[in-house]
């Protein structure tokens, strides 16, 4: 299974919009781009895509920018990335058996549901609270280079 491009920058994007809610700001499109290292441009449609998902709001103007809509704590990986993906299985039987003429007799779909399940626990294990704290751990933990 291989995440798309828009289900990682989602997740550093919110992350770094978790991040700023404990500060209780928001932030410019132009702080996360640079901050997550996102195209400004590609980050921009996203937030439009996160916006219709009510995954976070936006704000026009002085002082404006994107924010998310609700509590960090609340929102898991999990449900991130089936906004972005659309689902977490990696094959369509898991979800819709008669797909397959195969399904009740196949011994792989029982391995696909398996992998489903565990990927699911996992994702859902993480809030986006949880991940703007370990990111502010790590970022105190990195040293810093000065030239």
């Amino acid at each position: 299974m291989r995440l798309s491009t828009r289900s990682r920058y989602a997740c550093r994007a919110l992350v770094s919009l978790a991040r700023a809610g404990a500060r209780r700001r928001q932030l410019q499109l132009k702080e996360v781009a640079s901050e997550q290292g996102i195209s400004p441009d590609y980050l921009a449609q996203l937030v439009g895509l996160l916006r219709s998902g009510g995954l976070v709001t936006t704000h026009r103007g002085t002082g404006g920018g994107v924010a998310l809509a609700r509590p960090p704590s609340e929102v898991t990986v999990a449900d991130v990335v089936r906004f972005t993906e659309g689902s977490l299985v990696p094959v369509e039987c898991v979800d819709r058996p008669e797909v397959c003429s195969r399904a009740p007799r196949c011994a792989m779909r029982e391995v696909w549901v398996q992998l489903t399940k565990a990927v699911e626990r996992t994702l859902e294990r993480y809030t986006l609270a949880d991940l703007a704290r370990r990111e502010q751990e790590l970022l105190a933990e990195a040293p810093m280079y000065y030239i």
